[in-house]
């Protein structure tokens, strides 16, 4: 008896007749459906189970704050039981002193994002932070006349104005990332 695996076939036999076999890794995937896999592993060396905290840090902390600082990594104790000492690198000394006096706050609010006591205390270094991308929004394209038209007519029916108004702003914001039409 022989027991090598022979090759699949590429059709399967099925009541409806012949159909093509389903590929088991083939077609196009979502790039945010590979995000998290592929940058595991770098996030994971430099502490961070989870990209969370460097992508919500100014969710928790408040942007004027997260402006000025940026966590570099978590250290987490040898048999860890303990919760982590988060490594954070601030702008300027005196901002090192803030934190310090707000970290029952920040530890409070970064041990919530995570659901647990992930974070038992903050250690900081002065220098400057990395660069960041927060450029202002590129601006929406201007409808054409054809599509204006289209819009209010389609909001002819409505009749409190600040709804209407609000339905405008919202198409306008829809139609505006669509493509134009030829």
């Amino acid at each position: 008896m022989n027991n090598a695996k022979t090759p699949q076939k590429p059709y399967a036999k099925s009541k409806a007749g012949f159909r093509p076999r389903r590929r088991r890794f083939g077609g196009p995937r979502l790039l945010s459906s590979m995000v998290e896999r592929m940058t595991k592993p770098i996030f994971g060396k430099r502490g961070f189970a989870h990209a969370t905290v460097v992508n919500q840090w100014p969710d928790i902390v408040g942007a004027e704050m997260a402006a000025l600082s940026a966590p570099e990594k978590i250290v987490f104790s040898k048999d860890g039981a303990s919760g982590g000492i988060l490594h954070l690198r601030t702008v300027t000394g005196g901002l090192a002193t803030e934190i310090q006096h707000l970290e029952p706050l920040i530890l409070e609010r970064i041990n919530q994002h995570f659901g647990y006591k992930a974070v038992i205390g903050l250690r900081m270094t002065q220098g400057p932070l990395p660069p960041r991308d927060d450029g202002p929004p590129p601006e929406p394209r201007r409808l054409s006349a054809k599509e204006e038209e289209h819009l209010s007519e389609s909001l002819s029916n409505v009749d409190d104005p600040e709804i209407r108004e609000a339905l405008a702003r919202l198409g306008r914001s829809i139609a505006a990332r669509r493509s134009e039409e030829p």
